[in-house]
């Protein structure tokens, strides 16, 4: 008769202890060995068990497959999911929600954290490309090849964030417009926006060229210009689209002139662009005077443009190609006056014949002179 050999009884490798002398449950894990659950540690993230090894598990109650997936907090020391996690724009850190909370802040117009807003590292520059006030790279000049011109146009339209985000303004210009046609600015005088400032350009190329439905999806988003008491919309013409020292007499002259025309045309009468007379600017031009401040209606201080402040800002299309019209047809206009025709007469009522004989390429301009009532609204 044969003898029943006992099999011994399962130990746990760890112990040595037997499931009745532990009083745990032996379990086999994924490495083959078996422990008693005393021995080892269950994932609190899948509920597996696991044998914690230091060499393996960067966290004792984390299992090695679930492991990636969390973090531990440097400020509060405990293990969290990534999934709590914040991290700081500025200090590159990673903090749970509750220390976050509790030591950064939120800025709410761009959606991040920051260590430290006392430094206003959330600013415009930081966070989305836009640029410091004093920004000015070197000009990109744009036109037609078949067409050469020496008649350059570059605008500056400032906008303010009223329903939208900023950030979310400057995603609507960036997928319209590279940096190679425009760049955008920070502005003290805003509240809570920006300046769209355009490289130069020569008017027939912007009105075929320009991405204007970038305008008209910035007012649709929220964004506005003209319902507002902050901005404007000032364009610079290049020194080279005035033949000579006369040329330029004749184009200021025509504009303080008639600076009342020109207001009502322009939808603002603003201390930023204040209309200084016909004979303070006249000496500018002359050289008789040094130019004044910069808020005036004509700004004769930059070296290589002159810059017409007087328009108020908008985010209606029309409204932005009327102040391009305006500057390429007094520009013109202007050349064919003689000094006598330019100082004397109807000069306003000329130069608005001039523009109706240019209809099909003036046609915004046109238009509005010929409007009833020169109102916008919602831009």
């Amino acid at each position: 008769m044969e003898t029943e050999v006992e099999e011994p009884e399962i130990t746990c490798d760890s112990c040595g202890l037997t499931e009745a002398d532990s009083g745990c449950d032996l379990i086999t894990v994924d490495d083959g060995e078996t422990h008693c659950t005393s021995c080892l540690n269950c994932c609190e993230s899948c509920s597996e068990w696991y044998n914690y090894q230091d060499n393996r598990h960067w966290f004792p109650d984390i299992c090695g497959n679930c492991q990636d997936d969390y973090f531990m907090c440097p400020m509060c020391g405990n293990v969290h999911h990534f999934d709590d996690s914040v991290s700081s724009t500025d200090s590159e850190e990673t903090f749970c929600s509750r220390c976050a909370n509790r030591h950064w802040e939120y800025c709410g117009d761009c959606g991040e954290w920051y260590s430290d807003m006392d430094n206003d590292q959330c600013d415009d520059a930081y966070r989305y490309g836009i640029n410091d006030y004093s920004f000015k790279p070197t000009p990109i000049f744009h036109y037609r090849i078949e067409k050469p011109s020496q008649t350059f146009f570059g605008f500056e339209l400032e906008v303010e964030a009223v329903h939208e985000t900023i950030s979310r303004g400057v995603d609507i210009i960036r997928e319209h417009a590279t940096d190679e046609l425009l760049y955008l600015k920070g502005d003290g005088s805003l509240n809570d926006g920006f300046e769209i400032v355009t490289h130069p350009m020569t008017h027939d190329w912007a009105m075929e060229k320009f991405p204007w439905e970038m305008i008209e999806k910035l007012r649709r988003a929220g964004y506005r210009s003209w319902d507002t008491d902050t901005c404007g919309l000032h364009v610079h013409a290049s020194r080279t689209s005035f033949v000579d020292r006369s040329h330029l007499w004749k184009w200021t002259y025509l504009i303080n002139k008639n600076n009342k025309e020109c207001i009502e045309l322009a939808g603002r009468n603003s201390h930023y662009a204040q209309f200084y007379g016909v004979k303070p600017t006249s000496d500018i031009v002359l050289r008789k005077a040094q130019p004044r401040e910069r808020y005036v209606a004509i700004n004769l201080n930059p070296k290589h443009t002159v810059e017409v402040r007087i328009f108020k800002g908008s985010l209606r299309i029309p409204r932005v190609k009327t102040a391009l019209d305006f500057m390429q047809s007094t520009i013109e206009f202007a050349n064919k006056l003689t000094i006598k025709e330019a100082s004397v007469g109807n000069t306003w009522g000329l130069y608005r014949d001039y523009v109706g004989e240019h209809a099909q390429r003036f046609e915004n301009l046109h238009l509005r002179l010929n409007a009833d009532k020169l109102t916008d609204s919602m831009s």
